[in-house]
């Protein structure tokens, strides 16, 4: 979390960050790692269903190991983008079959 003083901003660990410094979402938001929360909260999907998309839907986006492989339950990511892409690709499907 971030929070926003006058002169500082603050992250949850406590670093200080200056104002106007760029992150990974203003540089390149096309490299934008999401985590799973963000991608529940995006999409209205419960993570079992996400999970279960990962498996059998070859057009939901490929998630990324963020932690050791092979260790369970390692956190896993999304590339915003892809995930967007993957939600615009559903609304055009629904269009095209509610016309």
């Amino acid at each position: 979390m971030i929070t926003k003083h006058s002169k500082v901003t603050y992250m949850t660990d406590k670093r200080l960050i200056p104002p106007g410094t760029p992150n990974a979402r203003t540089r390149n938001p096309d490299l934008t790692i999401i985590r799973l929360s963000e991608v529940t909260d995006m999409t209205g999907l419960s993570r079992t269903t996400i999970y279960r998309r990962i498996k059998e839907d070859p057009e939901f986006p490929k998630p990324l190991k963020l932690g050791k492989t092979g260790v369970r339950n390692a956190p896993i990511g999304f590339y915003q983008n892809e995930v967007q892409r993957w939600l615009g690709k559903l609304r055009d499907k629904e269009s095209q079959d509610g016309c």
